[in-house]
């Protein structure tokens, strides 16, 4: 694969399984269907499913994966994919609901209306909370939740919006949805061995992994992504003479940062600290720039291994709205980064070919800024904005 890797984003919403029957095409539009009373809906990528209310009407909507309108009037039920990477806890709920909330605290009139309360949904994690505020219909009523899946590295962000009060009566229908969500089986996490860099790693479920992606100008030993949102893990390696300590990381590290400096938007978010990866010493740092019209986020930890005489970047990025689910995804990859251990009759002075550092530059951006995900992106920038 040369060049930028290049994301589909799936924004379909395919076939439903339906309770009794599957849907058909609402009049001449593709992304819409008409479903039967009490409908049993399926999202596109098979992650989950809620109970649709009756009469209501399935959509495309993005950043959504999908959305669920009445047959009248301006009610709505959302639904969309954050990444996350964690054991699936209610705290881990209620802190990921606290996140969401805080983006909509400059909505005009915003208060909360009811606080947040976590519990376990369908034997998953959740959180959900009621806000306040004002559309151009008048004072609306919206409550957000959130659902997390471990299983398929993924939290789950749930609206249901009543747009003024006269549609007060949509609440029940909005509730029962919520409390109908139910997360699918997810895949075990998969494996990529990378022999020739020494290190084997875990892979999320549900995301992809593709070794020896060419990027910047040089190979990145591998790239793993979250198709859905674009978020990735891109890992690289430089042979170097080494003795493996935590100021070599550190030095290593703010090379990278150097080359990133001059960037548009650029920013440290959290300074350099130490970490230890398999046993090794390592330093990450979390920073910002601005490729293009969003900040990308990008969380960075190096790791060096003096009995192979080389070093590994890890680099987690995505646009700064997924910041707070990409940076778990990166600790859970990092986790379970192995090191492979050196043979006995292997010499130790073995130096790989000789990156550039700007390998570990441009793998963070490849995954995330170019490409089909862009407009996807823009879209739910607007969705943002209401």
């Amino acid at each position: 694969m040369g060049g930028a890797v290049f994301l589909c984003v799936c924004l379909t919403i395919g076939t439903f399984a339906l309770a009794g029957g599957l849907a058909t095409p609402a009049g001449d539009d593709p992304h819409r269907a008409d479903l039967a009373a009490r409908a049993v809906v399926e999202d596109a990528t098979h992650r989950f499913t809620v109970v649709a209310p009756d009469g209501w009407t399935v959509r495309t909507s993005p950043p959504s994966e999908f959305s669920l309108g009445p047959p009248t009037g301006n009610s709505n039920i959302a639904i969309r994919s954050e990444p996350w990477c964690s054991e699936g806890t209610l705290p881990q709920a209620e802190g990921m609901l606290t996140t969401v909330l805080g983006t909509y605290a400059t909505y005009s009139g915003f208060s909360v209306f009811e606080a947040i309360q976590a519990r376990m949904l369908n034997g998953h994690a959740s959180a959900h909370a009621v806000i306040t505020h004002f559309l151009a219909y008048g004072r609306a009523y919206q409550v957000l939740a959130v659902v997390l899946g471990p299983e398929w590295s993924t939290n789950w962000v749930f609206s249901g919006l009543v747009h003024d009060v006269s549609e007060i009566d949509r609440w029940s229908e909005i509730n029962a949805t919520w409390d109908s969500f139910t997360v699918r089986p997810g895949p075990m996490p998969g494996t990529l061995s990378h022999n020739g860099t020494h290190f084997s790693v875990s892979v999320p479920p549900g995301w992809e992994a593709t070794p020896d992606v060419a990027s910047g100008g040089g190979t990145a030993d591998a790239v793993l992504v979250d198709s859905l949102t674009g978020t990735s893990v891109v890992i690289v390696s430089e042979g170097r003479s080494l003795q493996g300590t935590t100021a070599e990381a550190r030095a290593i590290l703010q090379e990278a940062i150097d080359g990133l400096s001059t960037r548009t938007g650029f920013a440290i978010l959290e300074p350099v600290h130490d970490r230890v990866v398999d046993g090794h010493p390592a330093a990450e740092v979390y920073l910002t720039w601005q490729p293009s019209t969003y900040n990308l986020n990008a969380d960075i930890i190096v790791v060096v291994g003096a009995e192979w005489q080389q070093f590994w970047a890890l680099s987690g990025s995505s646009y700064s709205w997924f910041g707070p689910g990409s940076r778990t995804c990166l600790n859970w990859t990092a986790q379970r980064f192995d090191i492979a251990d050196v043979p006995f009759a292997t010499a130790i002075p073995m130096f790989l070919e000789r990156y550039s550092l700007w390998i570990l530059v441009t793998g963070l951006v490849a995954t995330t800024v170019e490409g089909s995900v862009l407009g996807y992106l823009v879209a739910r920038s607007s969705r943002r904005s209401h």
